[in-house]
């Protein structure tokens, strides 16, 4: 038996993987606890928006995490059961110091093989009408998904459910002892 701590993505994910390869989970989730980043999660699959320049290691990895999560969910029925969506974003420049960082980053992506486009503000204002009038410019960054934390956390659910795999709701665990392969909580 595997016992994982926290039902969120990251917890669920790791359970679901686990019961496909035949183990059998059991998942813990605390109530109580404020800390929730499943909650406050917005699901970006955008590794252009959120790679530095400088971490070109880090963009790798998150590159190839979007093309796992595209292979994973080819299947159209369970893209909308985790509001799986082929989005573009918008980097946006209010000033001239932001329409230099958003050159440099334009000049990186095109370094590392990808083509993004520069925007004046009439032509970012027509794509995001309800953005401030004060927009100077952007960059259209394409490709860029997304996927609902909060639907992909049902799907998950569900799958594990499916799979025979539990997830139990436990009061908050103030200690944890593992003696001898036996885990215990108070």
């Amino acid at each position: 038996m595997i016992i994982i701590f926290g039902a969120g993505i990251i917890g669920l994910f790791s359970g679901y993987e686990l019961l496909k390869k035949g183990k059998k989970v059991k998942i813990l989730d605390a109530q109580g606890i404020k800390a929730d980043a499943t909650n406050a999660a917005v699901g970006m699959l955008a590794p252009l928006i959120e790679a530095k320049p400088q971490e070109k290691e880090i963009f790798d990895l998150m590159y190839e995490s979007k093309k796992n999560w595209e292979e994973n969910f080819k299947n159209e029925k369970n893209r909308i059961l985790v509001g799986f969506k082929n989005n573009n974003a918008l980097m946006v420049a209010l000033n001239k110091d932001d329409e230099e960082r958003l050159k440099f980053k334009k000049r990186f992506y095109k370094k590392i093989g990808f083509e993004t486009k520069f925007l004046n503000a009439n032509e970012t204002l027509k794509i995001e009408p309800s953005l401030n009038s004060n927009v100077l410019c952007s960059l259209l960054c394409q490709n860029q998904d997304q996927v609902n934390p909060m639907l992909l956390k049902n799907f998950l659910t569900k799958e594990i459910k499916s799979l025979g795999g539990e997830i139990l709701k436990i009061r908050k665990i103030k200690k944890l002892t593992i003696n001898k392969n036996k885990v215990s909580f108070n």
